[in-house]
């Protein structure tokens, strides 16, 4: 057998073990070491010029801020629904109020007769109209603020945040009687999901109510209604003031 011009005999290729697996000859190191760097070369020209998993790649490192905006989109979109619902909810509900349709007794009131509406029905009854949230959850999320005021531009109501903790001892619920100028401020606490959105809109981290304390990421969604009570007749608020 020849290789490169010399006469290789049995011995020489070591034990009958193919060529490919000799030990390299003393002049052929140089030589295969060469090799071995053009070889490399030309597998990583091709790795660059194969443009195949450069997309899976450019997508990976954009996926979750892509994902975290457009969750961020769709929460502010809902936030804005909320907003309008709870806004319409308030109104119909404010209405009742103004006609003497129904009247806010106090919230000493623990359950609703004829006109008089206790705290409970009336969340609910403002729950039922805001139909993207569940009723169990605006149930409980969900807090109304009913109180007399004397004149349009006196406000009383003072803010149930304070520091990062929404709480319901401050509020009242009552409507006073005909002719009384009542203001009602409902609270929705919205559920801040998206971690963008969490250090502009979480203003409240945990609520108290009579059902104990809760703990989250919330954003407080309000709505205020001011209006003077129509000269109805033949209903007597019996319920305690604020």
């Amino acid at each position: 057998m020849k290789r490169d011009g010399r006469t290789l005999d049995h011995e020489t290729l070591e034990d009958n073990r193919p060529i490919a697996a000799q030990r390299p000859r003393e002049g052929e190191t140089l030589g295969r070491a060469v090799g071995d760097g053009m070889f490399l070369r030309g597998r990583l020209r091709q790795l660059r010029a194969d443009r195949k998993a450069a997309t899976a790649v450019e997508f990976a490192i954009i996926a979750a801020p892509f994902v975290a905006i457009l969750l961020a989109i769709l929460e502010l979109a809902l936030i804005f629904i909320v907003n309008i619902s709870l806004g319409v909810a308030t109104a119909s509900f404010a209405t009742q109020l103004r006609t003497g349709q129904v009247q806010a007794p106090g919230l000493s009131a623990t359950s609703s007769s004829g006109v008089q509406m206790d705290l409970a029905d009336a969340i609910t009854s403002i729950c039922n109209q805001m139909y993207l949230i569940p009723l169990a959850t605006c149930q409980n999320q969900l807090q109304i603020d009913v109180r007399p005021i004397t004149s349009f531009a006196n406000s009383v109501s003072s803010s149930p945040v304070s520091g990062n903790t929404f709480s319901f001892a401050s509020l009242c619920y009552y409507s006073g009687s005909a002719g009384s100028i009542v203001e009602i401020r409902a609270y929705y606490l919205f559920s801040i999901i998206d971690p963008l959105l969490l250090a502009a809109f979480s203003t409240v981290t945990s609520y108290v109510s009579s059902g104990g304390s809760s703990s989250g990421y919330f954003y407080p969604i309000t709505n205020v209604q001011v209006f003077k009570s129509e000269q109805y007749s033949g209903q007597t608020n019996t319920g305690a003031g604020c």
